[in-house]
């Protein structure tokens, strides 16, 4: 059976609204990410924390914590990044 418009277009819809996710940096632990993150979301830079990298229920994660934005957005966190540290571009291991 073919999709008929209205279904094809809520499908676009809910593809336009779901980013795809990239690592923009690695943070040297969990601590320095959230802060980081924040700056970006300041500057309403969509960014989350990579899910497998941080420890929820014992607290903060003492390894290095990856920063995710959508892809679209790389660039402009990047210069975020860049006027509050020296950041690690996720290309290369983290500074420990």
């Amino acid at each position: 059976m073919a999709m008929d418009d209205s279904a094809r277009n809520a499908r676009r819809q809910d593809e336009d609204e779901d980013p795809q996710w990239t690592p923009v940096v690695t943070a040297p632990d969990q601590l320095t990410a959230e802060m980081w993150q924040e700056a970006m979301l300041a500057e309403s830079v969509p960014c989350m924390l990579a899910p497998q990298d941080t420890i929820s229920f014992m607290g903060l994660a003492a390894f290095p914590v990856r920063l995710m934005v959508p892809l679209e957005m790389q660039a402009r966190a990047r210069e975020i990044l860049a006027g509050l540290v020296e950041a690690t571009p996720d290309t290369r291991p983290p500074k420990l």
